[in-house]
């Protein structure tokens, strides 16, 4: 197993008309992320095999335990936080919303997507009904027995029917409440990540938005618990990691790359984020390889 620091980084679906990937981690113990909170458009099912998980979802701190499987809903922001008590280990399955074109299904998938207070969902571990099918693709993803793209279909149906289900217990009458805010924040979010390595302004962001810039900063404050300046140094920080980790680029390229005018003050935010220089984290990266 090897240690991810981003939750989503680098997935592969398990084929390019059958966009589902299904990944196992395993995570070592106070290992904490610091990174800024992503808006995601895959279903993502995180199951805990091990140890525990801690996720920032619209403010709310959640910790999702062994026998555990956090559900999230497509588009929704959340940030992964790592473990501090314990080593973890954990699967993950993400799949587009539109993995499978079909208009009924659509249309209610669509509901559900649109629902804003249906981010999440913790499933308990009650039943093995809601880990068998989990289990089942990732057996079938790693031996491939012929035709298994139909059974991997079939179980992933069956795990999109048990979440369905689910979030209409919880709304019977069909109604369906979208926040107009958490719109804005997405479109904001999107600016950033479209834009980081660039020089972005809290202005830029709010009319990225639509909004003043005071409401940007109270969006920010209330649906990610952060500036929007903090944000931009966090996602830039953490696009930093990720080039540290998968390149061979100097330190100033990084810093460069990430939106950072000046490597030392990359190397002094990256000091206060983290507690090392980037040198020493590229360091611990080539030796967990070895």
């Amino acid at each position: 197993m090897i240690n991810h620091r981003v939750l989503y980084e680098n997935i592969e679906y398990i084929h390019p008309d059958l966009k589902i990937a299904a990944e196992e981690y395993e995570l070592e113990m106070n290992s904490k992320m610091f990174h800024a909170p992503t808006v995601f458009e895959d279903f993502a099912w995180i199951r805990v095999i091990s140890g525990s998980l801690s996720f920032e979802l619209l403010g709310e701190d959640i910790e999702v335990h062994a026998g555990e499987t956090l559900f999230i809903n497509s588009r929704q922001p959340h940030m992964f936080k790592g473990s501090s008590t314990s080593s973890a280990k954990y699967r993950v399955l993400t799949a587009r919303p539109d993995a499978f074109s079909n208009p009924l299904l659509n249309r209610q998938l669509q509901s559900m997507i649109m629902d804003d207070r249906f981010a999440y969902t913790i499933i308990r571990p009650v039943s093995p009904l809601f880990s068998a099918d989990m289990d089942a693709i990732f057996d079938l993803k790693k031996h491939k027995p012929q035709a298994y793209e139909f059974e991997i279909a079939a179980r992933y149906f069956t795990m999109l029917r048990q979440i369905y289900r689910i979030y209409h217990h919880a709304n019977p009458d069909d109604t369906i409440k979208h926040n107009i805010d958490l719109d804005t924040v997405r479109e904001m979010l999107a600016y950033v990540g479209e834009n980081y390595t660039d020089e972005i302004t809290i202005d830029d962001i709010a009319t990225a938005g639509k909004i003043s810039r005071s409401k940007c900063t109270r969006l920010f404050r209330t649906y990610l618990d952060q500036s929007p300046v903090e944000y931009i140094q966090n996602y830039r920080l953490e696009r930093s990691l990720y080039l540290l980790r998968a390149t061979d680029l100097q330190f100033a390229e990084i810093a460069s790359r990430c939106g950072f005018n000046q490597q030392s003050y990359f190397n002094r935010l990256f000091i206060r984020k983290f507690g090392i220089t980037p040198k020493q984290m590229r360091q611990k990266y080539t030796d967990k390889k070895q």
